[in-house]
């Protein structure tokens, strides 16, 4: 499953999800006379699945002002791995299934991006367009702010299934930030929820650094999910000075 999210007022972010399988069975017959063994082994497949296992994720990394991909930035994750964007701008990385993530991009021109998120259990691909200086500036002087060096940027996509703007859904931050503003076609508005005929992100400027806890709020009827694996509608999101954090979700009657 593939979203979108935009960071501009033309482009922006996606995700491609792939979900976890089936859970194991467990036997409850009682005519089985092996009950004792039957739960040893419930219990020992139960802990195997539990267990964090690397799944390959290729961190497609392109221009926001022309869509193309980016050549040699670096891509790291929290754990120690990196890698170097090729030409078509794509880093491969491992990370655990079932357990947060966080790959941080950097690179000459363009503002450090952190793209945070939980992975399941197979492969997948998240596609982002990086902002530069100049055009986080030109979005703050329209919202009649300027970007504060020692504060970041939290951007939060909120999507539906087919790539469009998830109309309704809202998203808050827990952390002191100057205003939270979303696109509506070429203009920007001061709000925290998705409008009609606007693009699919919420955006909060000049964000305190630290560990926050981004929230979101579906649109009625609908269940809001984490991407990539598909879990939960609250995630931490570590927030850094002069940076960009990046969360996506995927908005979808259940």
């Amino acid at each position: 499953m593939v979203w979108m999210t935009r960071w501009t007022g033309m482009l922006g972010l996606m995700a491609l999800m792939a979900c976890s399988g089936d859970d194991a069975a467990k036997t409850n017959d009682p005519t089985d006379n092996s009950g004792s063994d039957t739960a040893d082994t419930a219990d020992t497949a139960d802990t195997a699945m539990l267990e964090p296992t690397p799944v390959d994720g290729t961190f497609v990394l392109l221009d926001a002002v022309n869509g193309r991909g980016v050549a040699n930035l670096d891509a790291a994750t929290g754990a120690g791995a990196s890698s170097t964007s090729s030409d078509a701008g794509e880093a491969e990385l491992s990370v655990e299934s079932g357990t947060p993530f966080q790959v941080t991009v950097s690179g000459a021109d363009y503002l450090t991006h952190h793209l945070q998120g939980k992975a399941g259990d197979t492969e997948f691909t998240y596609v982002t367009f990086l902002a530069n200086p100049t055009i986080t500036d030109q979005i703050y002087r329209l919202l009649g702010i300027s970007r504060d060096a020692d504060a970041g940027v939290v951007v939060v996509g909120l999507d539906t299934p087919d790539l469009q703007p998830a109309v309704g859904a809202a998203a808050s931050l827990d952390a002191e930030y100057d205003t939270a503003f979303v696109f509506e076609g070429r203009s920007v508005s001061e709000s925290q929820t998705i409008p009609e005929g606007g693009n699919s992100i919420v955006s909060f400027t000049n964000v305190a650094p630290g560990n926050h806890t981004v929230s979101v709020t579906p649109p009625a009827g609908q269940d809001c999910m984490l991407a990539p694996a598909g879990t939960g509608t609250e995630v931490e999101v570590a927030v850094y000075p002069g940076d960009v954090s990046v969360v996506l979700f995927v908005c979808a009657e259940p």
